[in-house]
Order: structure tokens, then C-alpha cells, then sequence
């Protein structure tokens, strides 16, 4: 397994510990509430704090509420971010930040969405 896939997989057991099923990648049917943990960008950077041979790995975990009425997917949503940011901060993540919420259309639906953007720290070999 790659160092990527590894960190990948812990932030899909940490989003999935806080009540939200997640995928390391986009399946093919979309049933939400769900998180989708893609790269982010810059996906692999090295910063000038970092030690030599680390670098900084980004990471995008869509968040996506079901269909409902404007005020239930914003409050629920509201809640999903604080708790599935909790759960990634406890796990070790660094939150980076929370975009502000968008419209993720898919299977012809228009659904409640924000992306929380965490760090990690890598070594590549």
C-alpha cells in the first residue's frame, strides 16, 4: 500500500466514525447523506516548516446531505462538518478549512455540499 492510500483510508474510518458513510473514491451510484475523500490541492507539497523528506499531503472530504427541505440539509449539514471536523482533528488531521456550501448535482438531484479540507504529514520513500 502507498503512504497516500494509508492516510486516505484512515480519514475514510475517522468521517465513517462520526456517523457519516464515507468512500475513498466516487462510487458508482451516490446514495448521501456521504463523504467522498478525494485529493486536494495541492495534493503533495513540501512546506518550508517540513523536515527534509516530509512533505504535506492535502486531502478533500465532500460532504454530502440528502435531499431536503433548504432549512433541514443546511442544519444538517451544519452539523455533519463540525462533527466529521472533531472526529478528523482527533484522529490527527489538521483542518485546514471548510469551504462554503454548494449545490453537488448528481443522478439528477441538486444536494447540500461542503468540502473540509485537512492536512497530513507524509514521508515518501
Amino acid at each position: 500500500m502507498s503512504v497516500l492510500h494509508d492516510e486516505r483510508a484512515a480519514i475514510v474510518a475517522a468521517v465513517t466514525a462520526a456517523g457519516t458513510p464515507a468512500h475513498d473514491h466516487l462510487p458508482g451510484r451516490l446514495v448521501p447523506p456521504c463523504a467522498l475523500v478525494i485529493a486536494g490541492s495541492p495534493y503533495i507539497e513540501h512546506r518550508p516548516d517540513d523536515p527534509v523528506g516530509t512533505y504535506t499531503a492535502r486531502f478533500d472530504v465532500q460532504l454530502v446531505e440528502r435531499a431536503a427541505a433548504n432549512d433541514v440539509a443546511t442544519k444538517s449539514l451544519d452539523d455533519r462538518i463540525e462533527a466529521v471536523a472533531e472526529a478528523l482533528i482527533a484522529a490527527g488531521f489538521g483542518l485546514d478549512s471548510v469551504d462554503e456550501p454548494f449545490v453537488y448535482k448528481t443522478q439528477n438531484a441538486a444536494l447540500l455540499a461542503a468540502i473540509v479540507t485537512v492536512t497530513t504529514s507524509i514521508n515518501l520513500k
